[in-house]
Parts: structure tokens; C-alpha cells; sequence
């Protein structure tokens, strides 16, 4: 773990290949996305509530995801993004320093090494590498540990 002092907290550059990704969501290509290399459908968007966020996925349904988001944010511990494992949270955002939680635009939860799961807007839930997510999310990535006491959204990943 990267002992972390206070925030602003910087995020690691990703690199990957999104183009494809992209063009799939933008045609609203749900399966499609899921057949792309490393991805795999999890739950179809017809089987989701329509108005649930990433953040809503991740997180148990709390009525001030800001405030869950801010504890994880100051309480989590900084994990290099190589080594992701499971129950990890991994935040997303278009700035490398982050300083609000209204910086991040996208979370997903990490379910093994390396892979996460996350819905994309209305779109299926997938499990994928965590260097695969739409190019409107950034480039920037930033691993933490759940904090004692943050619920997770169980009925879907499975982490506890």
C-alpha cells in the first residue's frame, strides 16, 4: 500500500485502447461490449434499474453517495493500480489531481486481479480489465481500499 498524506490525491495514467469500446456504446451496443476482449457480460441493462449509477452499483443505496464517496476518498488506503485485487475501489476521472469527489466519473469494484466491475451509463454490467472503460471517463485512474464501516452494493458483485 502507498501511504497516502492528505489530499489532493493523484491519479495513475491508463493507457489502453477504448476506441472500440466507445464506438460500441455509442451505438448502444451493449452485447457487442461485452464480447470485446477481456470483457463479460454480467447482468443485462434490461434486468437493471435504469436510473442505477456506477456509484450506486459499487455502493450499497445510501442517500448521500457524495459523503461515501469523501469517506473512501479520505479513509481508503492508496493502492498501486498493478495491483488491484478484489474489493478494491477504483475511481475514475479526467484530472490527474483530484481534489472533490465531483472530479471522478466513473467507480467500479475490483472482483479478482487486475479486473473490475461497473456498469457504463445504462449499459449492461461488466466485469473487464480496469484499464477498459469509456474514453469520457479519462485517463486517470486511482486504486483505494474500502474503509471499515463503507457497505458495498453485495446483491450485485458479490464483495463483501
Amino acid at each position: 500500500m502507498i501511504e497516502r498524506k492528505a489530499a489532493p490525491l493523484k491519479y495513475y495514467r491508463i493507457h489502453s485502447k477504448q476506441s472500440a469500446l466507445d464506438t460500441l456504446s455509442h451505438e448502444y451496443d451493449f452485447d457487442g461490449i461485452g464480447k470485446l476482449p477481456g470483457f463479460r457480460t454480467i447482468l443485462h441493462a434490461t434486468d437493471c434499474d435504469p436510473s442505477m449509477t456506477c456509484f450506486q452499483h459499487v455502493f450499497a443505496d445510501h442517500p448521500d453517495l457524495k459523503s461515501v464517496v469523501e469517506e473512501v476518498l479520505t479513509r481508503g488506503d492508496m493502492v498501486w493500480p498493478e495491483n488491484v485485487k478484489r474489493g478494491h475501489i477504483v475511481f475514475y476521472s479526467q484530472k490527474e489531481i483530484v481534489t472533490f469527489a465531483k472530479d471522478i466519473t466513473h467507480v467500479a469494484i475490483a472482483v479478482g486481479d487486475g479486473e473490475v466491475q461497473s456498469r457504463f451509463g445504462e449499459t449492461h454490467v461488466y466485469e473487464h480489465p480496469y484499464q477498459s472503460v469509456l474514453s469520457r471517463y479519462g485517463g486517470y485512474v486511482l486504486v483505494l481500499t474500502r474503509p471499515e464501516g463503507v457497505l458495498l452494493n453485495t446483491a450485485f458483485h458479490g464483495v463483501e
